[in-house]
């Protein structure tokens, strides 16, 4: 292994002892992990036994030219998170009045005490943007009382803290402050231990993660291209890194749980075409975004961009206008990300027209190609990127165009559309909203009302039952009755109480409560004598031909 590589597995207690310090460099993030992971990693800790003990991943440490003090380049969500933990304990430690356990938790895990101020110096130094309430509030055991006015990192830290000191709380209700130290000394000190990967201080961040990465320790895209990119600013103005940090931090709380590497990646492929994958995408922006300019650009775009892409989930954003929103919900529903590099430059290039007329456009597509025809999405993103790369080349400027050129050939013509929709099955215990959506559309188009999908009032109602009773499988004989209770000729929109009162019932009985829905997909289009393969085949071909008209492209 080369020596400026070495390979360790220290306990807690055994990375962050024997007089070190950490500090997280500029272009790294550092706040806490997120709810979920705080309580996974309550529940491990007060889960281990004796012998038990917990592993908690690679920790990517780069030595300086001070001695003992690392930066973190990989790992300070995790070392920040069980600070926290043990931050909680030192105050639960000192409301109960054991001020000495607490400062020999605090002195051996967390900080110093300086002589001149008093105030304890943290071991763990966070960014410009969290360490304000790491070291000054959190450390000093200072809780801010109100969190209106923090940024959503700093909410992290504090909710982290909060969390974590209600648990020991609760825990340890009726025992001992010694129980609490010994809780930290040998469960979060011995028992959770790491992969301490530590690299000298002359490579650059950038090439520790490259080393890394071709050595096996699988780091994610964005952590290489984040990386690269600032080394690429910092080795020439070192005084920009502080704004461009402030913008990626945007980037990553505007995205919230969104993956930032579908992020970059539908952003790069919004641009440039061929199409890159996630193993293909930072080799291929490492060869074109080689300098300070284009690193510093990169940045800037991206920064721009994400309001647009955060808001793709998010169809009350108040940047989508018109139907947009609704439009922005359908896809949501449908369940398609392939056309997210399409929707992300259309945006900015496309009049308000012009982008809600794309968003109907790409519904009809979707609902044809991926929910009823189930074909590649490969050859989606395919097509999108080079209908993507002509919008932000202003080769074409209406969704009319973009069609005719590019997006007509993965819309699915009728025939085939009708013929892939007579057939089709949806398992409503996993597609419910989707089944509700595709049955509330084909209720407008039966003549019925616009229904909103969210109603508690609306249900879907198997006609031939989930589970069906002997009387009902009579009628279902030579076939396999599984393969007819979620095609969607056999499911129809019922009342929440009506679909209770139907329950497995007769087809006779059940028909008397269909003619008093409100509904007329059920009220209305259910005039059948009897339930069997040829009642479903029958309606389910009728919905196809109306399906096509609902889903469909007219230019």
């Amino acid at each position: 292994m080369s020596t400026l590589l070495k390979q360790e597995q220290p306990t807690f207690g055994g990375l962050v002892g024997n007089g070190r310090t950490f500090e997280v460099p500029p272009f790294q993030r550092d706040y806490s992990w997120d709810k979920e992971e705080w309580e996974d990693l309550w529940l491990d800790l007060i889960g281990l036994d004796e012998e038990g003990d917990h592993y908690m991943g690679y920790v990517v440490l780069q030595e300086t030219k001070e001695s003992k003090k690392f930066l973190i380049i990989d790992g300070q969500q995790r070392i920040t998170t069980i600070s926290t933990l043990v931050i909680a304990a030192v105050k639960l430690l000192q409301d109960r009045g054991d001020s000495e356990r607490s400062d020999l938790l605090r002195n051996t895990y967390l900080s110093y005490k300086e002589p001149s101020s008093l105030i304890h110096k943290t071991k763990l130094k966070l960014n410009r943007n969290n360490d304000y309430v790491y070291a000054s509030q959190l450390l000093q055991l200072q809780v801010p009382q109100y969190t209106a006015g923090l940024k959503p990192s700093e909410k992290r830290l504090v909710g982290a803290y909060k969390y974590f000191y209600n648990e020991l709380q609760k825990h340890f209700e009726s025992r001992t402050t010694q129980d609490i130290a010994a809780f930290i000394s040998r469960k979060v000190d011995e028992k959770l231990f790491f992969t301490s990967i530590t690299v000298g201080d002359d490579i650059n961040a950038y090439k520790v993660f490259e080393t890394l990465n071709a050595r096996g320790v699988k780091l994610s895209t964005a952590d290489l291209l984040k990386n690269y990119l600032f080394s690429k600013v910092f080795s020439h103005a070192e005084g920009e890194v502080e704004i461009l940090e402030k913008k990626w931090y945007r980037i990553n709380d505007l995205l919230g749980k969104t993956d930032i590497t579908n992020y970059i990646r539908h952003f790069w492929n919004s641009k440039n075409y061929p199409t890159e994958r996630k193993t293909t995408l930072f080799k291929t922006i490492k060869k074109k975004i080689d300098n300070y300019e284009r690193s510093i650009g990169m940045i800037n775009a991206l920064d721009e961009g994400v309001l647009i892409y955060s808001a793709l989930t998010n169809p009350d954003s108040e940047i989508w206008v018109d139907e947009q929103s609704k439009y922005i919900n359908e896809i949501n529903i449908l369940d398609v990300s392939q056309c997210y590099p399409l929707i992300l430059v259309a945006k900015q290039k496309f009049s308000d027209q012009e982008f809600t007329k794309l968003l109907r456009d790409i519904v009809a597509i979707s609902f044809r190609y991926n929910t009823i025809g189930g074909l590649n999405p490969n050859e989606l993103e395919r097509v999108y990127g080079k209908a993507s790369v002509a919008v932000f080349n202003n080769e074409i400027t209406t969704s009319k165009d973009l069609f005719g050129k590019h997006l007509k050939e993965i819309y699915i013509d009728d025939n085939s559309f009708k013929n892939d929709f007579k057939n089709k099955q949806i398992n409503t215990n996993k597609y419910n909203l989707l089944v509700r959506y595709i049955l509330s559309k084909l209720e407008v188009q039966y003549g019925g009302a616009e229904l909103e999908l969210n109603n508690k009032n609306l249900t879907i109602e198997h006609i031939l039952p989930e589970t069906p009773t002997d009387e009902w499988t009579n009628h279902f004989q030579n076939v396999d009755v599984l393969d007819y209770i979620f095609r969607l000729g056999n499911l129809t929109l019922l009342e929440s109480a009506k679909n209770k009162d139907a329950d497995r019932k007769s087809f006779a009985d059940k028909s008397t409560i269909y003619q008093t829905s409100n509904y007329v997909l059920t009220s209305k289009n259910l005039n059948y004598n009897t339930w069997n393969v040829t009642s479903i085949s029958s309606r389910q071909a009728d919905m196809s031909n109306k399906a096509s008209t609902v889903w469909k492209i007219n230019y």
